[in-house]
């Protein structure tokens, strides 16, 4: 069990992928970065009278993308990388996170549909016997963000104890190595329906590994789904790709892009926030063809009227409509509301604290006046006392 990768190079050489000055500064180490390679791969069972096929995996190097040139980016052979992992001077895009494949499970495809699973350990794994006697690697086994099962209509599988959406069809980890074969209707990947598809977030943090600093939950795989019919044929097709590692999509929000070398017409937000008062909350469910199955009362907004306040907060889909609303977007514009209401309060307290202070000094400067108008009191009675005796006298 195992892979191979193929790279063009300058030198004839049997310097592994991680030995140092394999990868050079725009592709001048023993590897190049000429984009050069195609093919196909076979796997041949004559005493079966089986056989399958598919394109071999392609994998683009630039010295001058960005996204595969800077430190701290996901490249495809990061892991590797010296003299750290991780310092883009591999110069390869990384493979997708996260795949959409069709299964058949029946009809002409009598032995069904099983993936084949290319995932990254992120890790400078060496050599180890398998089953390993002495112990699985530390990254094993490699979990997944999430798995949905849905049927030719896309109604979701979910799981009788979800309460939530999305809920997880999968609840094992479907491939837990770097590579396997997995059948699909089997132990590990279960369906309750004989055709449909699958979405695979397979992303994943290794726990004690160096992951790309930019996105620890990124985990780049490859899928390829092979629909077999017993002892005839099978066809391999390369599961859909949906992202790259490069901007992993998640299940559940990562780690985001948010360093400052990343960024650029960065500002202020200046107040674009006082616009909030204007989006209308709303509880609501989902339209049955819609829901999950679960009916529970949402929370959120109307993605029509967010577009009136905040266009660029709105997804539109393909004809233009608005489609779905950003909410990590409200997370910025409720702290600068927050900060707006604290900056208020701070003022009006400075300014309570200040206006105690002059009633202090004038009720201080009202007691000497009362003071003083008592002392004056009893003076004039003092002269007025003295001014009748002299009278009597």
């Amino acid at each position: 069990r195992g892979y191979i990768t193929v790279d063009t190079v300058n030198n004839c050489t049997l310097l592994p992928q991680d030995a140092p000055n394999y990868f050079a500064a725009g592709g001048t180490g023993s590897a190049t970065n000429q984009n050069v390679l195609w093919g196909d791969w076979f796997i041949i069972n004559s005493a079966q009278n089986f056989a399958e096929a598919s394109d071999l995996v392609h994998i683009e190097a630039s010295a001058t993308n960005p996204a595969t040139s800077t430190a701290g980016r996901y490249t495809f052979y990061g892991r590797l990388d010296k003299p750290a992992s991780f310092n883009a001077v591999d110069n390869r895009e990384p493979l997708g996170t996260t795949y959409a494949t069709r299964y058949l499970n029946g009809g002409p495809f009598s032995a069904g549909t099983s993936l084949l699973c290319w995932r990254d350990s992120k890790t400078d794994q060496q050599f180890f016997s398998c089953p390993a006697g002495s112990g699985n690697p530390s990254w094993f086994p490699l979990i997944q963000e999430g798995v949905l099962v849905f049927d030719e209509q896309e109604h979701p599988q979910t799981a009788a104890q979800c309460t939530h959406s999305p809920c997880f069809s999968i609840n094992t980890d479907i491939c837990p190595a770097e590579t396997q074969r997995v059948q699909v209707g089997g132990a590990t990947l279960p369906v309750n329906f004989n055709f449909g598809w699958l979405y695979l977030d397979l992303n994943a943090v290794v726990a004690g590994n160096p992951n790309p600093p930019v996105d620890p939950a990124a985990a780049q795989a490859w899928v390829v789904s092979t629909l077999a019919s017993n002892g005839h044929f099978a066809v391999g097709l390369d599961a859909i790709q949906l992202d790259s590692a490069c901007a992993a999509n998640h299940f559940f929000p990562g780690v985001a892009i948010s360093s400052r070398r990343f960024k650029q017409d960065v500002a202020d937000m200046a107040g674009a926030s006082d616009d909030l008062m204007k989006l209308r909350p709303v509880t609501f469910r989902y339209q049955p063809v819609y829901d999950d199955g679960s009916n529970v009362l949402q929370y959120g907004l109307i993605a029509e009227e967010v577009a009136k306040v905040y266009p660029g907060m709105v997804e539109l889909d393909s004809t233009g409509k608005p489609l779905a609303v950003r909410y990590n977007f409200l997370d910025a514009m409720l702290l600068e509301q927050v900060q707006q209401q604290h900056a208020k309060l701070a003022e009006q307290a400075a300014r309570i604290e200040a206006q105690q202070r002059q009633i202090e000094e004038l009720t201080r400067r009202q007691a000497q006046i009362d003071a003083l108008g008592r002392q004056l009191e009893q003076l004039s009675l003092t002269v007025k006392a003295q001014q009748e005796a002299a009278d009597r006298h």
